[in-house]
């Protein structure tokens, strides 16, 4: 049961910190998944409402480790 009836969901976190995503920032990738992702919430109810995972303002480019 969710407390409200919009359901607002974010997928994933810092998805451009190279570290949690085994050394590699795919952003073709993540997007692919994501657009499943969208497509089987929304299709089981339209109230899902999904947002990007949030970037890693620490994470600027190459292999950063920022944890």
């Amino acid at each position: 049961d969710w407390p409200t009836q919009l359901r607002f969901i974010s997928v994933f976190n810092e998805v451009n910190a190279s570290e949690y995503w085994g050394w590699e920032i795919n952003p073709e990738s993540y997007a692919q998944v994501l657009s499943k992702l969208i497509d089987l919430l929304r299709g089981s109810d339209p109230n899902f409402f999904v947002m990007n995972g949030a970037f890693n303002a620490s994470a600027r480019g190459g292999k950063v480790h920022t944890g």
